[in-house]
């Protein structure tokens, strides 16, 4: 398994960033990060991480998480635009830690 990241921006119309969110975590994506001091770091709004075994099982995935999030939403999204790229070595800080449980 290989680690990726997802960066996107939706369009503001019918608030959608709940929905998007609770339809990615079932697919593999997580809006949290887990650092080396075993604490949980919030991401941007709008970035994911997810673990897959190739690309295209990652950007099949997110793009599976649109209709997903309309469904529970009741209404369409736009998916304005979107990057999901392959890493291996990440530095981030966060204003938002939970200790890893």
């Amino acid at each position: 398994m290989s680690r990726f990241i997802a960066c996107y921006d939706l369009n503001e119309a019918n608030s959608p960033h709940y929905e998007f969110l609770e339809a990615a975590r079932p697919l593999g994506w997580e809006g949290w990060i887990l650092s080396s001091s075993n604490e949980w770091n919030r991401l941007p709004n709008t970035t994911l991480v997810g673990d897959f075994a190739s690309m295209e099982e990652a950007v099949n995935t997110f793009k599976a998480i649109k209709p997903a999030a309309e469904k529970k939403l009741g209404a369409k999204i736009t998916l304005e635009k979107w990057i999901v790229a392959h890493y291996t070595t990440a530095t981030f800080a966060s204003d938002k830690k939970v200790p890893k449980s």
